[in-house]
């Protein structure tokens, strides 16, 4: 979520959308560095799932915003 807030804030208006996948590629690496780090192994599949899924769910709301502002 900071990620894509920031985006919005630092990125100007013609590269927000374009910037988001840089977005959804910097939470993957993060999940998997966090999760990897973590020394439990039962449940890294459902705790990169969960993680990631969320992830690109706020991205899929951002880029509604962002899509909705571009357009007025």
């Amino acid at each position: 979520m900071v990620g894509a807030v920031l985006v919005g804030v630092i990125a100007p208006a013609s590269h927000t959308i374009a910037a988001l996948p840089i977005v959804l590629y910097a939470a993957i690496m993060a999940t998997f560095v966090v999760q990897l780090a973590i020394d439990q192994k039962i449940g890294f599949v459902t705790r990169v799932t969960i993680s990631l899924g969320g992830a690109i769910v706020i991205l899929v709301v951002a880029t509604a915003v962002y899509a909705a502002l571009a357009s007025r």
